[in-house]
């Protein structure tokens, strides 16, 4: 693969070290932040906008909202609400996309489809959609994920290979990153991402090298469909050199048991992934069975599924100087039900997490250690789905699956409640701020 120079502006960021500390439980709203945080934008996908309705009819019918469905279509439908802050003003509008998660920059934003072949973009402004795209391959899907590079020039979309049985060796199913125009989605640049069923693409800081997560999930072998529960093979992060596609790592997880779904990556000493775990409907019964809560069926699962416990990896290097994976896990394993995002805060050397079926997130050190534990429904906040730094340098946001979205202050965790929002998302998993 040749050397492109859409590489060619490279810039790294300063990373601050702290001492870890003990692990603290956080279940009530520490003081208010002072001080009114600058404007911002959020942009949140709608998994179920047919449970949106104006004027008596649903989002995804009304000429209002659905200029981008074309006449005849009937597959899945996803929404977008692009929030402004300060004030809540939602202005919303649906797909034709199963769509995941949002990557934004500047006057374009891309919107990448789930498991399925639609991607697109939109403009970030009107939320009109720009243009409309399939994977670089025939019958492929995409990831879910997009990133762009450090000079906002291009996108880096993670694409797979057909969902499929095991075939006997794992590279038979390898997926792939695709490096595109942000406007019109045509594809640059292509080159495998060495790992099965890739999602989560991070930037490292360096603009030069990217990290994956890799499912390493496929179909169960002599089933038709989609099966519940996956057969897994090799989940896995695999770190790529942008000039030239170049497979520099590849971490295997410690325990196969577990999809690598999501991950934030600074450099291979700052990389944390999110793994999760299907069971079967009624796998959690003896696993809840002295829990001494009332609780919720958690909406965000796989349809007859639920969500075990599995904790969150770090990558530490090794002897020999190679990188590998370490389990990092809380005492309690019913928090550590369904990780979704996650999010590197550079300034305070911490990554923070969102568990939605346990309704709290998690703050780790640098250096992997477990610092606080936020139990986000005695704030008034449940699922927490979404999470994301402030352009103001001074919060972070994190978004409820069905509604709310609560700013913390980085470093302290504490909440400024004064600028609360409540609005309405109708499920999501991801966000994007601007």
């Amino acid at each position: 693969m040749r050397r492109r120079d859409f590489l060619s502006r490279a810039w790294l960021s300063g990373i601050t070290l702290l001492a870890g500390c003990a692990t603290e439980r956080q279940t009530a709203s520490p003081a208010a932040v002072v001080g009114d945080p600058s404007r911002f934008v959020t942009y949140v996908p709608g998994y179920l906008p047919k449970r949106a309705y104006y004027q008596g009819q649903t989002l995804a019918a009304h000429p209002r909202f659905n200029e981008a469905i074309p006449a005849g279509y009937h597959g899945p439908v996803t929404m977008i609400t692009r929030v402004d802050h300060p004030g809540g003003h939602a202005k919303r509008a649906v797909f034709p996309i199963k769509g995941h998660a949002i990557a934004v920059r500047g006057r374009f934003g891309f919107f990448g489809g789930m498991n399925h072949p639609n991607m697109l973009s939109f403009d970030t402004e009107t939320l009109a959609m720009v243009a409309q795209t399939q994977p670089a391959r025939e019958h492929w899907v995409c990831g879910g994920h997009g990133a762009f590079t450090a000079d906002g020039r291009h996108l880096l979309i993670s694409e797979r290979s057909p969902y499929a049985a095991f075939g006997g060796r794992p590279s038979e199913h390898f997926g792939m990153v695709t490096v595109r125009e942000p406007e019109s989605l045509k594809v640059i640049e292509h080159f495998s991402c060495g790992g099965i069923a890739p999602h989560e693409i991070a930037l490292m800081a360096d603009g030069k090298h990217i990290a994956v997560a890799n499912y390493g999930s496929l179909k169960p072998t002599g089933t038709e469909g989609r099966g519940v529960l996956p057969e897994m093979v090799e989940p896995c992060i695999t770190v790529l050199e942008l000039a030239n596609g170049r497979l520099v790592h590849k971490i295997h997880a410690p325990d196969k048991r577990y999809e690598v779904r999501h991950l934030a990556a600074a450099n291979l000493e700052r990389t944390m992934a999110i793994q999760a775990r299907l069971g079967a409907l009624g796998d959690d019964f003896d696993l809840m069975a002295q829990h001494e809560e009332v609780y919720v069926h958690d909406f965000t699962a796989e349809p007859n599924s639920v969500y075990l416990p599995a904790p969150v990896l770090r990558l530490i290097t090794g002897a020999n100087g190679d990188p590998n994976a370490k389990a990092v896990a809380a005492d309690d394993p019913l928090l550590m039900r369904h990780g979704l995002s996650i999010v590197y805060d550079p300034r305070f050397d911490e990554f923070i997490a969102t568990f939605p079926t346990a309704n709290c997130f998690m703050v780790f050190a640098g250096d992997g250690a477990l610092r606080r534990i936020v139990l986000t429904e005695p704030l008034g906040l449940s699922y927490p789905c979404g999470v994301a730094l402030h352009p103001d340098g001074v919060h972070y946001v994190v978004t409820g699956g069905w509604r709310g979205l609560y700013l913390f202050a980085r470093g302290s965790h504490a909440l400024n409640r004064d600028a609360a929002d409540y609005t309405l998302f109708f499920g999501h998993s991801h966000i994007a701020v601007s």
